[in-house]
């Protein structure tokens, strides 16, 4: 499943590549993310714990950063298994860098999203409600790192989260109902088998 999200960074191009290229630092934004350890160039291993309405998961894996774009394109693969739910996952993660002037830069950021296993039974709409809600959580943590980095302030840590599955359901199923309904509305006697 792809997941996009565009949110604005208040610090220059160049400024921002450097610390999302810097992955023990912009670690801390990831909500859920520990022990990140580097293990060869631009390759590391990490330990993501999330939660999912009632289920906790960690999944222990490797992310593997492409920087050779940058500043304006960076691409990331990450993979990663959790062992309690029998769940795997795995994410390429790409974003465009664009400069849009008086120090702020324009990141448009896309996810593909794949879970097998127990978690992978949520459902699209769970699924990408969490990734949804990470990138948010993510480009609101960097955005403070930045505006420490210039005080010397300590890096924030990103807000656990948990999706409360019941009205990602309701959401979902309530935006079917909404879609069905207009197609009705399209198309006037499309529920009648015999077209009368």
């Amino acid at each position: 499943m792809i997941v996009t999200l565009s949110f604005i960074l208040q610090a220059e191009r160049e400024r921002v590549a450097a610390l999302l290229t810097d992955i023990e630092r912009v670690a801390a934004c990831v909500p859920g993310v520990e022990n990140v350890e580097m293990t060869e160039p631009n390759t590391y291993e990490a330990v993501l714990r999330t939660q999912i309405g009632p289920i906790k998961s960690s999944f222990a894996g490797s992310v593997r950063v492409d920087p050779s774009e940058a500043p304006a394109r960076l691409a990331a693969k990450a993979q990663g298994k959790d062992r309690s739910t029998q769940s795997m996952a795995k994410v390429g993660f790409t974003a465009n860098l664009e400069d849009i002037g008086d120090g702020t830069t324009r990141v448009d950021a896309e996810a593909d999203v794949s879970i097998r296993g127990r978690l992978g039974q949520f459902g699209t709409g769970v699924i990408q409600a969490t990734a949804t809600q990470m990138l948010n959580d993510f480009a609101t943590c960097v955005n403070s790192v930045l505006a420490a980095a210039d005080e010397d302030g300590a890096a924030p840590q990103a807000p656990e989260r948990t999706i409360r599955v019941a009205r990602v359901v309701a959401l979902s199923m309530w935006a079917r109902l909404v879609a069905f309904l207009r197609s009705l509305r399209r198309n006037p006697g499309s529920d009648d088998p015999d077209g009368t």
